[in-house]
């Protein structure tokens, strides 16, 4: 079994791979990592249009998905659209001027993922992608239980 510190330095280097991707699209659109991952989900997950959906799905810093989007508003990237059943959800849409960026990010994205399985075979890639779902449902679940525990402390000092 591999120490924990290389598992990590794993992520990292996939992590660093995937902006070294992105990097020309964004440059070429003016967009930050954060702002193209915005577009990328919103594109890819229709239904799922909120800010608070982009947190959950993507596991991105609350703050830093609402200031990507406020800066995509502000440059008519996106539309804010408020839900009529409930005033509180705010539903996001790409506007066309972001589906002129789209196809980039896209070919960045598809870019990533060959470079990242080069030389796996179907069964392989099929393997990582079984594996790579269950390490994220795992990461999902403790997460989920970190925030009842945090939750429940802060309950338990008000009472």
């Amino acid at each position: 079994m591999e120490r924990p510190g290389e598992t990590l330095e794993r992520l990292h280097a996939v992590r660093r791979l995937l902006q070294q991707c992105n990097a020309a699209a964004c440059a070429q659109h003016g967009l930050t990592q954060t702002e193209a991952a915005v577009l990328l989900y919103l594109h890819n997950n229709p239904e799922r249009n909120s800010a608070s959906d982009i947190v959950a799905y993507r596991s991105l810093p609350k703050a830093n998905v609402s200031k990507a989007v406020d800066a995509l508003v502000r440059r008519g990237l996106l539309l804010r659209e408020t839900d009529g059943a409930d005033r509180r959800r705010v539903h996001l849409h790409l506007t066309r001027t972001a589906q002129q960026a789209v196809p980039a990010l896209v070919r960045a994205q598809e870019r990533f993922f060959s470079l990242l399985l080069t030389g796996f075979t179907d069964g392989e890639r099929a393997m990582y992608a079984a594996m790579n779902a269950r390490i994220a449902e795992n990461a999902r679940i403790a997460d989920n239980a970190k925030r009842e525990f945090q939750e429940n402390a802060k309950r338990e000092c008000r009472e």
